[in-house]
């Protein structure tokens, strides 16, 4: 347990090295902090279906639940005792939630591109 706590911490800080690293970059507008990707398997309908807010923290939040909705939802996918009919249920809920999932990092690009270009005109 003692290693795996040693283990933890290491990359705790190497994540957030890596993120300060990045939002560094970014300032220097050496990044490219948005990317659009034209996504055309998924359903209009299904697009941008989650809460829209102007914080970053709740952005990372929700993309940290929909991360866990969708482990939980593989793992459910992955039973044996259960009907093929049952699986493909499940996987359409993989589908959703994957689609909930990329609107909350589109999300996040967003809110971080207005809070580094703010941070630059503030130069």
């Amino acid at each position: 347990l003692k290693n795996k706590l040693t283990l933890l911490r290491e990359q705790k800080r190497s994540i957030k090295n890596e993120i300060d690293n990045f939002l560094l970059t970014a300032i220097k507008s050496k990044v490219i902090l948005k990317d659009e990707k034209l996504k055309l398997y998924n359903a209009r309908k299904n697009i941008g279906r989650i809460p829209q807010t102007a914080f970053l923290g709740e952005a990372i939040s929700g993309l940290a639940r929909k991360n866990l909705e969708l482990w939980n939802l593989e793992d459910e996918a992955r039973r044996k005792d259960v009907s093929l009919n049952y699986i493909g249920g499940i996987k359409r809920k993989i589908d959703l939630c994957n689609q909930q999932r990329n609107d909350y990092i589109d999300q996040i690009d967003e809110l971080l591109a207005k809070k580094i270009i703010t941070k630059i005109e503030k130069k």
